[in-house]
């Protein structure tokens, strides 16, 4: 179940990255964004979630969180 929950996190995290990570372009915060989601199990249709740049980056930040998290949690034997 960890190892699913860990998976799950990490997957969020990969896909929620930008394209190109090495881009520097000024981003404006208040720009809606739409993003795919296939994190739906038995579906092969991507859901579009759509937030502004700001919103994706706290989202992004939460995400990557858990993860550092989830990882320290299993490292401990917990």
């Amino acid at each position: 179940m960890r190892f699913l929950l860990s998976a799950c996190l990490m997957a969020a995290t990969l896909l929620a990255a930008p394209a190109i990570a090495g881009d520097k372009k000024p981003v404006d915060p208040d720009k809606k964004v739409c993003r795919r989601d296939y994190g739906s199990t038995g579906t092969i249709l991507p859901k579009s979630i759509c937030h502004t740049n700001a919103d994706w980056q706290a989202i992004d930040d939460a995400n990557q969180r858990n993860v550092e998290q989830t990882s320290r949690n299993r490292n401990m034997g917990h």
